[in-house]
């Protein structure tokens, strides 16, 4: 169950309702007869369907996005004007959760658990351990001073290959508390030098497929809609958190019957929303 101001009780269904406001656009295009464009608000939540929490969500003009009897069929345009999404994902996910380690001559990656919920430095000294001892028996993890973590080995030294590894965009170096470099140990010892990060992404984007010029951009995602601050703990419930300006499709002209929307980390990865209840509004633009 979310905490703050959602509970099983009063689902995120009741923060939005059906809102339907059609509006005449002013219209685009040259010729002797211009199309024309209206605009209505699109009302998503998430709370009844399993379907919709996962991370895509598909919704068809044919039978979803229907408003007073009447069909959208082209879409032009579109912005968020209102959300709620849970800060849902495990702190260590599958975009933090790899770890590439140069040993004896050799490289191997071993995965933090995403199965399991970790929030506390005992318990991912306990994962670390157990991971980094597939390797090697020799290996030992402890906690070290105000959460930081001194990982050792009995007999050899090794590389965490943060920087150059091959899993190095989805390396759990943030979540141990190094930098996005090589870290190698001295005396078959090493310390992580910042505290350990298990707050998980501090955003995700939204996206939606076909999105001409979207204003917000990142070598990592394409066709980014809204970027979703997860401005509370894990576990909590986010508000109007986003930053979404207008984004236009590529040929207005073209039906744009079916928007796919899909949730992810900074780097691309999936978010998982865990079966949690999500919901949003947009205002869409749409060819009449």
């Amino acid at each position: 169950m979310l905490k703050g101001s959602v509970s099983s009780s009063h689902p995120v269904t009741s923060y939005f309702d059906t809102l339907v406001e059609r509006k005449q656009v002013t219209p685009h295009g040259t010729g002797t007869i211009a199309p024309k464009f209206e605009k209505q608000i699109l009302s998503i939540s998430t709370t009844n369907s399993s379907t919709l929490r996962s991370n895509t969500q598909q919704f068809k003009s044919d039978s979803n996005y229907v408003f007073r009897d009447r069909s959208i069929a082209r879409v032009y345009a579109m912005r968020m004007v209102a959300s709620g999404f849970p800060n849902a994902d495990y702190p260590i996910n599958a975009s933090n959760n790899n770890i590439d380690v140069l040993y004896n001559g050799t490289n191997y990656t071993v995965q933090l658990t995403t199965s399991t919920l970790i929030t506390t430095q005992a318990a991912l000294v306990t994962e670390l351990q157990t991971e980094l001892q597939t390797i090697n028996a020799g290996f030992t993890v402890t906690a070290s001073g105000t959460n930081k973590l001194q990982i050792q080995h009995s007999t050899n030294d090794f590389t965490l290959l943060f920087g150059s590894g091959s899993n190095s965009l989805t390396c759990a170096a943030k979540v141990l508390g190094f930098p996005l470099a090589d870290a190698a140990s001295t005396s078959h010892s090493l310390t992580s030098p910042n505290p350990i990060d298990l707050q998980g992404s501090p955003y995700i984007y939204m996206c939606a497929a076909g999105i001409s010029s979207p204003m917000i951009t990142t070598d990592n995602v394409a066709n980014i809609f809204a970027k979703i601050y997860m401005d509370q703990p894990y576990g909590y419930m986010c508000y109007n958190s986003f930053v979404a300006p207008e984004v236009i499709w590529k040929r207005q002209a073209e039906s744009q019957r079916t928007l796919t929307f899909s949730f992810v980390h900074p780097n691309g990865t999936s978010y998982n929303f865990h079966g949690e209840p999500h919901s949003y509004e947009c205002e869409i633009t749409y060819q009449t």
